[in-house]
């Protein structure tokens, strides 16, 4: 005698199977939209000091600054803007020095010519700060172009730097692939 097929078994095992598919599909979809939120919480690469130098140059040179609020504020803001740059791209803790440290660093490591007018700006903005020295609009606009002939002259001989490293590297093994982005 036949034994009767048991519709139930079947219909329980593939409901079982399903059920598991459903959970494993939430599941990759839960990773996924985990992995995709982590990817977009990540903070932005951090900007370059020179580039973040001629950002805040380039409102300074506005002299919406001097106009407003007068030489001390600007020349304050110039003085930070390099400061800040000297600190970051050359680990000199420049943020702290006093005006005479700060004058006889530039002097020891810039000895390159558009470097030589730091100083003088440096004093400057000592004076517009602290004693409170009224400075003309011109010579405001004219210690803003020594501070990108400055910032100019650095990011060439950052350039410079990162073309001799380039030209350094070692050149990957014949029967390795090149590297992403690489001209062959």
């Amino acid at each position: 005698e036949a034994i009767p097929y048991n519709w139930l078994w079947r219909n329980l095992i593939i409901g079982a199977a399903a059920l598991a598919l459903a959970g494993a599909l939430a599941l990759l979809v839960r990773w996924a939209l985990r992995r995709r939120a982590e990817i977009a919480a990540l903070p932005p690469p951090p900007v370059p000091p020179i580039e973040e130098a001629f950002e805040a140059l380039g409102a300074l040179r506005r002299m919406e600054s001097f106009r407003k609020h007068g030489p001390e504020r600007h020349y304050t803001e110039l003085s930070l803007l390099l400061r800040r740059y000297i600190e970051r791209q050359h680990g000199a803790n420049a943020m702290e020095m006093s005006e005479d440290e700060m004058v006889a660093l530039v002097r020891e490591r810039f000895r390159r010519a558009p470097a030589a007018s730091l100083p003088d700006l440096l004093q400057r903005a000592s004076m517009a700060k602290y004693a409170r020295e009224a400075l003309s609009l011109s010579i405001a606009e004219a210690d803003c172009a020594s501070a990108e002939a400055f910032l100019l002259d650095e990011r060439r001989d950052i350039e410079a730097r990162a073309a001799h490293a380039r030209d350094e590297a070692p050149a990957p093994p014949p029967d390795s692939p090149a590297p992403a982005g690489a001209a062959g």
